[in-house]
Protein backbone atom coordinates (compact mmCIF):
# COMPACT_ATOMS: atom_id res chain seq x y z
CA UNK A 1 0.00 0.00 0.00
CA UNK A 2 2.64 2.29 0.11
CA UNK A 3 2.54 6.07 -2.00
CA UNK A 4 -0.81 4.79 -2.55
CA UNK A 5 -3.62 7.58 -3.43
CA UNK A 6 -6.86 7.63 -0.87
CA UNK A 7 -8.85 8.45 -3.62
CA UNK A 8 -8.93 7.89 -7.26
CA UNK A 9 -10.49 9.83 -9.93
CA UNK A 10 -13.46 8.67 -12.33
CA UNK A 11 -14.65 11.31 -14.29
CA UNK A 12 -16.09 13.82 -12.50
CA UNK A 13 -16.44 11.26 -8.95
CA UNK A 14 -13.83 9.92 -6.38
CA UNK A 15 -13.29 6.45 -6.04
CA UNK A 16 -11.95 5.99 -2.74
CA UNK A 17 -9.12 3.12 -2.52
CA UNK A 18 -7.75 0.64 0.24
CA UNK A 19 -5.63 3.15 1.62
CA UNK A 20 -8.57 5.13 2.68
CA UNK A 21 -9.98 2.95 5.33
CA UNK A 22 -10.95 3.90 8.93
CA UNK A 23 -10.18 2.87 11.44
CA UNK A 24 -13.09 1.21 13.14
CA UNK A 25 -14.67 -0.56 10.06
CA UNK A 26 -13.97 -2.47 7.26
CA UNK A 27 -16.20 -0.16 4.90
CA UNK A 28 -16.04 3.11 6.95
CA UNK A 29 -13.77 5.60 5.13
CA UNK A 30 -11.27 7.93 7.34
CA UNK A 31 -13.07 10.98 7.80
CA UNK A 32 -9.99 13.42 7.56
CA UNK A 33 -9.48 12.10 4.58
CA UNK A 34 -12.73 13.25 3.90
CA UNK A 35 -12.67 17.06 4.91
CA UNK A 36 -8.95 16.86 3.23
CA UNK A 37 -10.83 16.07 -0.05
CA UNK A 38 -13.64 18.22 0.42
CA UNK A 39 -11.37 21.45 0.98
CA UNK A 40 -9.00 20.67 -1.87
CA UNK A 41 -12.46 20.87 -4.14
CA UNK A 42 -13.64 23.80 -2.21
CA UNK A 43 -10.36 25.84 -3.42
CA UNK A 44 -9.75 23.84 -6.83
CA UNK A 45 -13.45 25.00 -7.94
CA UNK A 46 -14.38 27.72 -5.80
CA UNK A 47 -10.87 30.15 -5.23
CA UNK A 48 -10.21 33.89 -7.10
CA UNK A 49 -7.85 36.12 -5.84
CA UNK A 50 -11.04 37.47 -3.75
CA UNK A 51 -12.06 34.97 -2.34
CA UNK A 52 -9.32 31.86 -0.89
CA UNK A 53 -10.40 29.81 1.86
CA UNK A 54 -8.44 29.52 4.98
CA UNK A 55 -10.24 27.65 7.38
CA UNK A 56 -12.84 24.55 7.12
CA UNK A 57 -15.29 23.47 10.33
CA UNK A 58 -17.05 20.09 9.30
CA UNK A 59 -18.89 18.01 12.07
CA UNK A 60 -19.43 14.41 11.13
CA UNK A 61 -22.73 13.15 12.60
CA UNK A 62 -21.66 9.64 11.59
CA UNK A 63 -18.73 7.59 10.07
CA UNK A 64 -18.24 8.03 6.28
CA UNK A 65 -19.41 4.99 5.18
CA UNK A 66 -18.35 3.38 1.75
CA UNK A 67 -19.87 0.97 -0.28
CA UNK A 68 -16.81 -1.77 -0.97
CA UNK A 69 -16.62 -3.97 1.17
CA UNK A 70 -13.29 -5.79 0.10
CA UNK A 71 -10.59 -3.91 -1.37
Amino acid sequence: MANEPFFRKDGDRFIPTAAGIGPWTATSLHGRLIIGLLGSEIERQYRTPEYMPSRLTVDMYRLPTCRRSRW
